[in-house]
C-alpha cells in the first residue's frame, strides 16, 4: 500500500467524521438514518467480542476517505459457537473510488470467518480485486399478494375488467392458499422475549447446521431495542411450551416477515397470524427471504408465497480460513438458516 494510504481501527472520536462520510457517499437521508442507529448497531451490540466495534477507517494523507463496518453476530455451526462480523457499510468517498478493496482485504485479514449480503459491487471487490475465495449463493425474496388487483393490472388495462375480476380471483386464491391455524396453538403479541425463549432456542438449534444464535439477549437487542424501526412480534404456544415466534414489519405498503423460528406444529399458525396482521395493516403484499429448509419452504408455498423472475435477489456470502469451518461446508445452501433480520438489509428498505 502506498505510504499516502493507511487503514486503522475506528475510535469513538471518529464518529462525526463517519457520519459526514455517509452523507457524502449515500446522501443526507441515509446518513441521518445511520446516525440514529449507530450506538445501537455497533457500540451496544451484545455480540461484540471486544469492547469496541469492528470498524476499519481508510485514510488518505491522514483524512478519512472510507470505511467498512462489521455487525458482529454469534453463529452456531454444528454445535459450536463462532463470532463473525456481517461486513456492511463498505464505502469510499466519491473522489477516491476504487480503493474499497483495501478495506475488504484488511477486514478479511483480521477476521478468519465473515458473513455478508453483498451488492454486485461489493461482490466484485471481494472476489476479484481482493482475490479471495468467497462462498456465495442466492436467496430470493418470496412474495404473497394480499390483493390480486395489482397483479391483474399488470396484464389487463381495462379498469372495469380489473374491478370485476379482482373479487372472485381473490376469493379463489385464498381458498387454495389460505393457511390453517391449529386449534392447539395459542398466539399472542408480545413486547419482548422472556427467559423461556432460551429453552426454546436450545431445543430448536439442534435442527440446523449453521444458524445465528437466537437467544433472549440477541432477540431483544435486535427486534425490541432497535431504534426507528417498529417490529411486531407474535409468539405461538402449545400448552405451556413455546412453539415458535415470528417478527413482522410494515414498510411502504408491504409486509415483511423479518425473522421466525418455529416448530412444525406452530409454523403454519404463525403464517396465518402474519397474513391476518398484514391485512389489518392494509398492505398489498407480504415478502420474506426464501428459506433453504425444506419444511419451511413447503409451508410458505402452501400458504401462497412464490418466487418469480425479477424478484430481488440477495447474494449471501461467507468466507472462512478456520480448519473446522471449511469452505465446502459454507458453500452448501441447505446448511444455512437465514432470514432478512440476520443482517441489516431490511433496515434500509
Amino acid at each position: 500500500m502506498e505510504t499516502l494510504w493507511s487503514i486503522r481501527r475506528y475510535k469513538k472520536e471518529d464518529k462525526e467524521q463517519c457520519f459526514e462520510l455517509y452523507k457524502n457517499v449515500w446522501g443526507e437521508q441515509l446518513a441521518e438514518l445511520s446516525k440514529r442507529k449507530w450506538n445501537w448497531k455497533f457500540e451496544d451490540n451484545p455480540n461484540n467480542p471486544e469492547k469496541d466495534p469492528f470498524i476499519l477507517v481508510l485514510e488518505y494523507k491522514g483524512k478519512m476517505v472510507g470505511l467498512i463496518a462489521g455487525l458482529f453476530t454469534r453463529v452456531l455451526i454444528k454445535g459450536k459457537i463462532y463470532h463473525a462480523p456481517w461486513l456492511i457499510d463498505l464505502m469510499t468517498h466519491p473522489k477516491y473510488r476504487g480503493r474499497g478493496y483495501l478495506l475488504v482485504k484488511k477486514a478479511y485479514e483480521e477476521n478468519p470467518f465473515t458473513l455478508n449480503f453483498s451488492t454486485e459491487l461489493s461482490y466484485r471487490i471481494g472476489s476479484k480485486m481482493a482475490g479471495f475465495d468467497i462462498h456465495l449463493f442466492f436467496n430470493i425474496l418470496m412474495k404473497r399478494p394480499l390483493n390480486l388487483k395489482n397483479v391483474i393490472a399488470k396484464f389487463i388495462k381495462n379498469k372495469l375488467i380489473i374491478k370485476l375480476s379482482t373479487i372472485p380471483l381473490n376469493m379463489l386464491f385464498e381458498l387454495i392458499f389460505s393457511p390453517k391455524k391449529s386449534p392447539d396453538i395459542t398466539i399472542t403479541q408480545i413486547s419482548s422475549f422472556d427467559t423461556r425463549i432460551d429453552k426454546f432456542w436450545m431445543q430448536m438449534s439442534k435442527n440446523f447446521n449453521a444458524i445465528v444464535i437466537r437467544d433472549k439477549k440477541y432477540l431483544n437487542w435486535r427486534f425490541v431495542k432497535c431504534p426507528d424501526v417498529k417490529y411486531t412480534i407474535f409468539l405461538a404456544e402449545k400448552e405451556d411450551d413455546i412453539a415458535g415466534y415470528i417478527v413482522l414489519r410494515v414498510c411502504q405498503n408491504t409486509g415483511y416477515i423479518v425473522d421466525f423460528l418455529a416448530k412444525k406444529e406452530g409454523f403454519e399458525s404463525l403464517i396465518w397470524q402474519a397474513i391476518r396482521y398484514f391485512r389489518q395493516q392494509k398492505t398489498n403484499s407480504i415478502c420474506c427471504l426464501e428459506p433453504k429448509d425444506t419444511f419451511y419452504l413447503k409451508t410458505f408455498k402452501k400458504c401462497g408465497f412464490f418466487t418469480r423472475k425479477g424478484y430481488p435477489t440477495y447474494r449471501f456470502g461467507s468466507r472462512s480460513v478456520l480448519p473446522d469451518v471449511p469452505m465446502e461446508f459454507l458453500r452448501e445452501p441447505k446448511n444455512w438458516f437465514l432470514t432478512l433480520g440476520d443482517s441489516d438489509i431490511e433496515m434500509v428498505m
